[in-house]
Order: structure tokens, then sequence, then C-alpha cells
């Protein structure tokens, strides 16, 4: 079952980065265009979930978020405030213990800030952040400003990476920005971006 379910991972996810053990460097221009939801919220509660796939089962966690702010794409309201789901492929033990279902994937913790830039679901309803956990900002504050980081420590998020030449540059050396940026300026470049 455990080979099933790792086998099928990947033929789940619509996730174009994710290659072998390895995932493709996203700036923050592509994980813009290609997100289909970009959010920022507080993750309130947990649940586990299955997804039917080939005549199985695959486990999933249903992460729900009170949305503070709507970059792109389509959120509920529910009783007056805004609230979003995103159903990612792992399950609720895992999470709960800190562990990633799979390298490079964000571990998110209830009660946690985020800036969530969300790839389109597949057939089955599973989806994860843009460039697994390059498209997953934890917010919080430095001091006296709140600043924004990803689990690649914002590597490569300003990089040209469209270039291929800029591509095979970013494997060969780090990037140069890296670190917690202020989040009043990653917000100010995605409503750039979406030219909003």
């Amino acid at each position: 079952m455990r080979f099933l379910f790792f086998s099928i991972l990947f033929l789940l996810l619509p996730l174009a980065p994710a290659q072998a053990t390895s995932v493709l460097q996203m700036n923050l221009a592509d994980m813009t265009g290609q997100a289909e939801k970009i959010f920022r919220g507080t993750l309130i509660d947990v649940r586990k979930a299955k997804v039917a796939v080939g005549g199985g089962e695959v486990p999933a966690v249903v992460y729900t978020f009170n949305v503070k702010e709507v970059f792109k794409g389509e959120v509920a309201t529910v009783k007056g405030r805004q609230v979003a789901e995103i159903k990612m492929v792992g399950t609720v033990k895992m999470q709960q213990a800190g562990r990633k279902v799979l390298p490079g994937f964000p571990l998110l913790a209830t009660g946690g800030e985020y800036l969530l830039m969300v790839a389109p679901a597949g057939p089955t309803g599973l989806t994860a952040t843009m460039g697994l956990g390059q498209g997953a900002f934890r917010v919080f504050y430095q001091g006296k400003t709140e600043v924004a980081v990803n689990d690649f420590n914002n590597t490569g998020l300003f990089a040209d990476t469209g270039r291929p030449s800029a591509r095979a540059a970013a494997h060969a050396e780090p990037a140069m920005e890296k670190g917690a940026i202020p989040y009043t300026d990653l917000a100010a470049q995605i409503h750039t971006l979406l030219g909003n």
C-alpha cells in the first residue's frame, strides 16, 4: 500500500515543478502567473480526507484558512468571513508530527499565518502550493517588521528564471536574495505582477 501511495503521488499532483527528487526553482513571477489562488490567511483547521484513485484511496489533508487578503482567485464567504480550503496529499498524523509527506512539501501549522500561492487542483481535487514549499510563505514579526519567508528561505524568489541561462546559473550557484523580506514588499510585488 505504501509503495502504491508514493507511486501515484506524481500522477495526482498538478505540479510540473516536481521532478524525481528535486524541485524546479520558481521565481515570484512564475508562481504568481501559474497559481490559481493567492491569499494570506491563518490556518484554523486541519482534517483528514481520502481521495479515490484507480480503485484505491490515498490519504489527504484538508487545510482551512481564515483569509485576510485575497490577491488572486476566489475564496468562500462563511458567516461573513472569508475562508479558503485546500486539499493536499498526506496525513493529519504526519502534519501534527511536523513531518513532510515528501521532500519540498510545506509544513503548515495550525494557528500559523501564511501567504499561499496555490496550484490549480487536479482531477482528484488534490493541489499543493506552487513549487511546493516555494509558494508557502510564513508571515511573522521580526522585531517591529512583519516579514515573509518560504520553505526555501526565499532563495531565487526574484531571480529571472524565465531565461534558460538563468535557470542553469541558479543550479550552479546560490541566488543572491535570501532570507525573510518585509511582507509589504512581497505583497506589493504580487500586486504589481497581477496588474492590480
